[in-house]
């Protein structure tokens, strides 16, 4: 999926688009909980002294928990409006890692 140039084609969000933005982050999940993703984390921190791979993880089921519940919770009527909030929210309450999908979908939204 591409990333959403401006905040506008966010706004205009299709049902297509929600489903897709569900789907990366469900994707970002797989990605950061993979063993070689695993490996990569044990590595950086016995060379940096950091449990980074916890936050990306934490931040990935977060992400996908919140879209999927968007779209089982009242049978995918109002999916399109909770993804959208989704990725309106203020950047200061994204989770800040890897496993955050808005900062490759919304580049525009960090300043």
């Amino acid at each position: 999926m591409k990333a959403f140039q401006d905040r506008q084609e966010v706004e205009n969000l299709t049902k297509e688009q929600a489903f897709e933005v569900i789907v990366e982050a469900r994707d970002r999940l797989v990605v950061v909980s993979t063993p070689f993703t695993g490996l990569d984390g044990q590595i950086h921190q016995q060379a940096y002294g950091l449990d980074d791979q916890g936050d990306y993880l934490y931040a990935a089921i977060t992400n996908y928990n919140r879209l999927f519940l968007a779209d089982w919770e009242d049978d995918g009527t109002s999916t399109v409006e909770k993804v959208r909030a989704f990725l309106l929210e203020p950047e200061e309450d994204w989770l800040g890692s890897d496993g955050e999908i808005r900062f490759d979908l919304c580049p525009w939204a960090v300043e």
